[in-house]
């Protein structure tokens, strides 16, 4: 109810149907992809083959982050070739299934998650797809000498998480966290784990629809393994002389790619919503797309 002068009614109505308005979503679609490194790629991904294909801008971040510029949007005659550091690359639409399509036909890489999330102008969204390990805490004797054992809960697995701010031009600026952690089972003894985190955290600018590719983010695992005569090899002192040991170093690069796409009206949602689904002809057969509903918050 609003109480004013006539003259004011006007006024009152434009801006009440200003505000009157669905508050703008984006579906974030995320694409996490680990290759595994060989001797003609210990670098990383090599941009240099990619740009080859591929036009794109091209980011690079030292180690330390966004303190550590060392080019900003090179040019695809300007390439990388597989320089040290985070990478941020930037596809527009059409590229983004050829990117796809590269990776899909590279041996060396392997999906490990494909997630999609719907996030509101300037609401923080979270998702998490992992397990709970059991991690040992602390061991103590009784009072009767017998070991008791404290364990405290660890998730691990991965974990996106997002504040858009949606641009009148449909630009997205984003706050974009993603972190993908791995145990290695009983590498410290006594059932404890260790858990390796590879953690990005940036803010970016995206246009609708373009993709943001991240690489750089490499680990090192090292593996080892005995093989011998049984027994003997296993014999204190001589052991060694009926058995051999080996170690083996596995590199992997974990690759993130971001697309945005903005819906700012219910027929937006539906065509996105379907667009999306014929991307997984399982949902489409299951009859998916007669059920495409989406929720704005006002």
């Amino acid at each position: 109810i609003v109480i004013a002068e006539e003259k004011y009614h006007k006024q009152t109505r434009a801006m009440l149907a200003e505000l009157d308005k669905r508050s703008p979503q984006i579906l974030l679609e995320a694409k996490v992809v680990e290759i595994t490194l060989d001797r003609n790629n210990q670098m990383g991904l090599q941009w240099q083959k990619i740009l080859s294909v591929l036009p794109m801008s091209v980011l690079t971040f030292s180690e330390a982050g966004a303190t550590g510029v060392t080019n900003v949007l090179k040019t695809a005659k300007e390439s990388l070739g597989g320089k040290e550091g985070i990478n941020y690359a930037l596809l527009d639409p059409k590229n983004h299934a050829v990117m796809v399509n590269l990776l899909a036909t590279d041996s060396d890489a392997r999906v490990l998650a494909s997630p999609h999330l719907m996030a509101s102008n300037n609401r923080e969204a979270e998702l998490r797809i992992g397990d709970e390990i059991p991690v040992l805490k602390e061991t103590r004797m009784d009072t009767n000498n017998n070991p008791i054992s404290t364990f405290d809960r660890e998730k691990v697995g991965l974990e996106l998480k997002l504040k858009p701010t949606i641009a009148s031009n449909r630009d997205v600026s984003l706050d974009l966290e993603i972190s993908n952690s791995n145990v290695i089972a009983g590498t410290t003894g006594d059932n404890q784990h260790t858990i390796t985190e590879r953690l990005v955290k940036t803010h970016v600018i995206i246009k609708d629809k373009h993709t943001l590719v991240i690489s750089g983010l490499i680990r090192e695992d090292l593996s080892g393994g005995t093989s011998g005569i049984p027994e003997l090899k296993d014999l204190p002192h001589v052991g060694p002389a009926f058995g051999s040991q080996r170690k083996k170093k596995k590199s992997t690069e974990l690759l993130v790619l971001i697309t945005p796409y903005v819906i700012l009206s219910e027929s937006e949602a539906v065509r996105i919503g379907t667009d999306q689904l014929l991307k997984h002809p399982g949902a489409a057969t299951a009859g998916a797309l007669d059920h495409i509903e989406f929720e704005f918050d006002l």
